[in-house]
């Protein structure tokens, strides 16, 4: 297989509690991986019913006969052709590696196989479909089909044009997979028809390029970052091929009839520009158009949240598409040169277009529009009610188009819209909408959808600039301070523990770790092959190198930052006062930079230590031995024998009522201050 050296740049990146897991094991080791825990399925290793993986020969048939009876199978890191359907029954689970990857092939070359069940009147349930590479395998459930988790599983080289995951009718979860689909695999993404209660979260359906995956990292969860990284490793072990561009998608997501109750959040739905995706080769006409984003209609209380929507031509068949139907609530969504067109037509068994909820979302040269396809008169006519558009911020280079608007072909219909601004709070051009305050439109908002109305925008990642320098010398440490937008200034110092850190490429990834660690919303590093951490940029990695350490803001704010060497010993003030008598002793404080406080109370053991002369030396070597960050006595600029080994290796407290400097060694400013004290 060939290997596609762009895609090894790849790697990947909110958060979801989907499902408690809880172990149904017939063994804890399969092949030398642990068996995941499933909820109520009982999981058999597939090596234990013959099942192996990279012997290059059909094991689909296999997988069937041996398939257990209210059970599924845990399928090893390797690789296993699929050349024919599998068809699954109750608790039928299908799941794989969690530390390598297992992936499905059908190399037939002229056909794609199946997982799942096509017939209607069959009843399956309670099973799952987790880590699994489906490489030309699609995943397809039709009918009486309920309680079923498809997770973390990525679908690519497809040769089969419809659609790739299809589910349909009842409750199913769909969550943390990519699907992928490249020049030579074109064709539709995801299908949820007539589902009910049915989540859609977390899913990534075309786009993962190496340009476009830091900026959107704040979609991604764990799971769906470590898949992109199998596919990664993958492809650059010769197991898969993965084109740099995944983004032929005819439609990313069809909901063609009747879904219900339900939500599709936190996905991201990228495709490409391209008008037409496949060709024919000997008329030159388009075989596969583009027809929208996503389509849905005929739909019943459906929320849409936190996704984003991109890639798609700038035409007619490139916006998110909205028909004949009531209750959607679009919220917080990022569209990046993509219209929401609500459309009504008048073939639909739906004439109403009802309760349309747009708001709070981020909409780049897009618009939010309405068109239907006939004139409303006293014999036929399409009622609209409730089509409230309020609080949404536009983005365009020409301010002066509409981007709200209406149809004249629905005069009674109602329209509405609230405080649609630019970011310069110039009001967005509307037209067929009436304009109304927004404490009035958000009234609108049915009160089981109140919450809704916090919902804001997920960021873009935005780069601002890298760690980098020059090499440090002796007793010096590297400082970076960084203002985000209009936040409070913040900072990160680090000191190297021993010369072996003072080249450039050294000591920036240990500023790189720590930036990552004190500095809220913003990341620092490149991209991570395994998440170890659980925070804001668990997503990164410092990197021994002085340029490739980048630094972005997660909020997408502008930063202004420097990085500079200091010298690590930095005058704060110093041990001066009078004579102590009997029952006084000496407060030392200090308030760092960050607001860090430390207090040290030094008391003379006899009087031999009250002259000060004395009792300042004391209260040096007090304060190098308690207080962190902080060092006190006559700096020497050499190593000292006394305090050598210790964090105050350059300084030595002396018999002197004046020579006992104090220096911050943290990089940091501080304030000092020194008083007598009775006992």
């Amino acid at each position: 297989m060939r290997i596609y050296p762009n895609i090894l740049s790849l790697s990947l990146c909110t958060v979801l509690h989907l499902l408690t897991l809880q172990v149904y094991a017939a063994d804890t080791l399969c092949a030398g991986e642990k068996i995941p825990e499933i909820k109520d399925v009982t999981l058999t290793c597939a090596k234990d019913l013959g099942i192996l993986p990279n012997t290059g020969t059909d094991v689909s048939g296999l997988i069937s006969s041996a398939m257990p009876v209210n059970g599924g199978i845990f399928f090893p890191a390797g690789d296993y052709i699929i050349n024919q359907n599998i068809v699954l029954k109750t608790a039928n689970s299908l799941v794989g590696s969690e530390t390598g990857t297992t992936i499905f092939h059908d190399n037939r070359g002229d056909n794609t196989a199946f997982v799942g069940d096509a017939n209607y009147s069959s009843i399956v349930k309670n099973l799952t479909i987790k880590g699994i590479v489906f490489n030309n395998v699609r995943i397809y459930f039709y009918g009486n089909k309920s309680n079923i988790s498809i997770i973390n599983n990525a679908l690519i080289n497809t040769l089969y044009t419809d659609v790739q995951l299809a589910i349909s009718h009842n409750p199913f979860i769909i969550q943390g997979n990519i699907l992928l689909r490249d020049e030579d695999h074109p064709g539709i993404g995801l299908s949820t028809y007539r589902n009910k209660n049915t989540v859609v979260e977390h899913n990534i359906i075309g786009d993962i390029s190496d340009s476009n995956l830091i900026p959107r990292l704040n979609y991604y969860d764990t799971g769906t970052f470590e898949l992109v990284n199998k596919l990664k490793l993958a492809a650059k072990n010769g197991r898969l091929i993965v084109k740099e561009d995944q983004g032929y998608f005819q439609s990313g997501w069809y909901a063609t009839d009747g879904l219900t109750d339900s939500e599709f959040n936190y996905n991201i739905v990228a495709g490409n520009k391209k008008t037409c995706l496949k060709s024919d080769p000997t008329t030159g006409n388009c075989n596969i158009s583009r027809d929208h984003v996503m389509y849905i209609k005929q739909y019943s209380n459906v929320t849409l949240k936190n996704n984003l929507f991109s890639g798609w031509p700038a035409d007619d068949s490139g916006g998110a598409k909205f028909r004949n139907a009531t209750g959607v609530y679009f919220v917080g969504n990022y569209l990046d040169s993509v219209d929401f067109d609500a459309r009504a037509y008048k073939s639909s068994a739906t004439t109403f277009m009802n309760d349309t909820f747009v708001f709070n979302n981020f909409i780049k040269e897009g618009t939010v529009n309405y068109y239907q396809d006939i004139v409303n008169s006293d014999t036929e006519s399409i009622s609209v009610s409730n089509f409230v558009v309020f609080d949404n911020k536009f983005q365009a280079k020409d301010q002066t188009i509409l981007g709200i608007f209406g149809t004249w072909r629905n005069p009674t219909g109602e329209f509405l819209e609230a405080n649609n601004t630019f970011h310069d709070q110039t009001q967005v051009n509307t037209s067929d909408f009436k304009n109304i305050d927004v404490e009035t439109a958000k009234g609108r908002i049915p009160p089981a959808k109140i919450p809704l109305l916090s919902v804001e925008p997920i960021p873009l990642w935005k780069y601002v600039g890298e760690i980098t320098g020059s090499d440090l010398k002796e007793n010096q440490l590297a400082r970076i301070d960084i203002t985000i937008g209009e936040k409070t200034p913040q900072f990160a110092v680090y000191s190297p523990d021993s010369d072996y850190y003072y080249p450039v490429y050294r000591w920036t990834p240990g500023l790189t770790k720590i930036f990552n660690e004190k500095i809220a919303d913003a990341c620092a590093g490149v991209l991570t092959q395994q998440v170890t951490a659980n925070n804001a940029c668990k997503f990164m990695t410092p990197i021994g190198s002085s340029y490739l350490n980048k630094i972005y803001t997660t909020t997408g704010q502008n930063a202004n930052y420097t990085t500079r060497i200091l010298d690590k010993y930095l005058q704060v003030g110093y041990i001066s006062a009078s004579d102590l008598h009997t029952g006084q002793s000496v407060k030392f404080s200090v308030i760092f930079e960050d607001g860090t406080k430390y207090e040290s109370i030094y008391t003379p053991p006899s009087d031999y230590w009250m002259p000060t002369y004395r009792w300042a030396s004391a209260l040096a070597k007090q304060i190098n031995s308690d207080i962190p960050g902080l060092c006190a006595g006559q700096y020497t600029g050499v190593k000292n024998n006394p305090t050598e080994g210790t964090k105050c290796s350059f300084t030595l407290p002396v018999l002197s009522s004046y020579l006992n400097n104090i220096y911050t060694i943290n990089g940091q400013s501080a304030v000092t201050t020194l008083s007598v004290i009775s006992q």
